[in-house]
């Protein structure tokens, strides 16, 4: 389950999982085949007072009120799995608007002490209901959203000396929707560890971590050619987080805490991206939205346990927690 906090009809989202999985063992023991069926429903409220942030309304007289924003749908994909390389395949939800292809491929490997891990991918941007399921625009009947976010990411992890370590990762993707508009990203995270505490049986490390993320164009609205998922032009950020795992021999755990600052830009956005005489039709005063510059403090929180009650059973949890100056997340599954 996840519940975002925001408006109505627009960025708030509540969301139920209930996925099944089936992993069949190679030959080999050492790798798998995992088919997967995840039934996923959505539900983002009535837009209410919002409803003229939506679609077409903001220049239809008389303004029309969208219908409750929801969406229900079948997630089905195949996989592998061993220790160095992962891969899937599969559709967007069947029953949602769009059902584009998502998958990706991760391939790790140990270099001496340093691991190397690249990846490639296509996921469904899950954002908001506009982004991850689409939307059917009200004054018009027509259906925009449905964004995915294609490309890969390199990410090397090195020991310094003694307890020290260091880890580094760049991101680059693109982001395709159905009627809304195209747009890039770049990503670069760069963290120094320290080990405080590493057992056979529990591990503890705090580390300081700088990260800057830089989209080509501002997708953070709901109206027609919008995307709805968050997309600075420039998000640079220091976060101090700490992990926690342990282990028994039928329990294990990890605990993950995390605070952090950033700096975020976010430029003017024209209401109306992909259709130019809408747009030209909103006049001077309202060409664009507003451009944003800020300072923001978010605090991040994640926890799993699972405890092997039998040789082939287990029983454990998940929760996280996120918060920041324009939205609370919280989930959690078992």
């Amino acid at each position: 389950m996840r519940h975002r906090t925001g408006t109505p009809g627009l960025g708030q989202l509540r969301e139920k999982e209930v996925p099944v999985a089936l992993h069949i063992p190679l030959q080999d023991k050492h790798s798998s085949i995992v088919l997967k069926a995840t039934d996923i429903r959505l539900d983002a409220g009535d837009a209410g007072l919002a409803f003229d942030m939506f679609g077409r309304n903001l220049p239809a007289i008389p303004l029309v009120v969208p219908y409750p924003m929801r969406a229900n749908g079948l997630a089905l994909s195949v996989g592998y799995q061993s220790a160095a390389l992962s891969a899937d395949v599969g559709l967007a939800p069947v029953g949602f608007l769009f059902n584009d292809l998502v998958g990706g491929v991760r391939w790790n490997r140990d270099i001496s002490n340093t691991n190397l891990a690249i990846e490639a991918t296509r996921r469904s941007v899950t954002e908001s209901l506009l982004s991850y399921a689409g939307a059917v625009d009200n004054v018009t009947g027509l259906a925009w959203g449905g964004v995915s976010k294609t490309g890969g990411q390199v990410s090397l992890y090195y020991p310094f000396v003694g307890p020290w370590a260091g880890y580094s990762s760049v991101g680059l993707y693109g982001y395709t929707g159905h009627n809304t508009a195209a747009n890039e990203s770049i990503q670069i995270n760069t963290s120094l560890i320290y080990q405080l505490v590493r057992t056979d049986d529990f591990d503890a490390s705090i580390a300081g971590r700088l990260s800057k993320l830089s989209f080509n164009n501002n997708q953070n609205y709901f109206y027609w050619g919008h995307g709805g998922y968050y997309s600075p032009q420039s998000d640079t950020s220091l976060s101090i987080p700490l992990r926690v795992s342990g282990k028994t021999q039928r329990f294990s755990y990890e605990l993950n805490l995390s605070a952090s600052i950033s700096n975020v830009v976010e430029s003017p956005a024209q209401i109306y991206p992909t259709d130019s005489a809408l747009q030209a039709g909103m006049g001077a005063a309202g060409m664009t939205l507003g451009a944003n510059s800020a300072r923001k403090q978010s605090r991040h929180a994640d926890w799993v346990w699972e405890y092997a009650f039998a040789q082939q059973w287990a029983v454990g949890n998940r929760f996280h927690y996120d918060e920041s100056p324009i939205y609370q997340q919280v989930g959690g599954m078992v």
